[in-house]
């Protein structure tokens, strides 16, 4: 291990608050986003989610496509979509039938990154 570090994590937002570390005078040093830039981040991450743009998810997070389909991002998008609560209720119900309904696609595409692996 080069380096632990301490803290808390706010309860509402999620964002981490270090209040010290030990570590090995060569090991990288972490440095957190400020908490505007964590809150702003975040509030644009659950904006795309409930508006489910998945250009604009792909965007957000900076994946390509070669590593990330749109069918695999549209499916984790609803998955989170159904369960945070931060989306409205009748989004997250909204997810969650379109998750049941699309059931048979969801384990055709686990399937096939399986396969892909194997």
């Amino acid at each position: 291990m080069s380096s632990a570090y301490y803290g808390y994590e706010e309860v509402e937002t999620g964002y981490e608050i270090y209040l010290g570390s030990c570590q090995k005078p060569e090991a990288v040093k972490y440095t957190l986003p400020s908490r505007a830039d964590f809150l702003a981040n975040r509030a644009m991450r659950y904006t795309l989610l409930n508006a489910l743009d998945v250009n604009g998810f792909r965007r957000h997070l900076g994946l390509r496509y070669k590593y990330v389909s749109d069918e695999d991002l549209l499916i984790s998008m609803h998955k989170e979509r159904s369960k945070s609560s931060y989306i409205p209720q009748a989004a997250q119900v909204e997810s969650q039938y379109w998750l049941n309904e699309n059931a048979n696609l969801v384990k055709q595409l686990v399937r096939q990154k399986h396969s892909r692996k194997s």
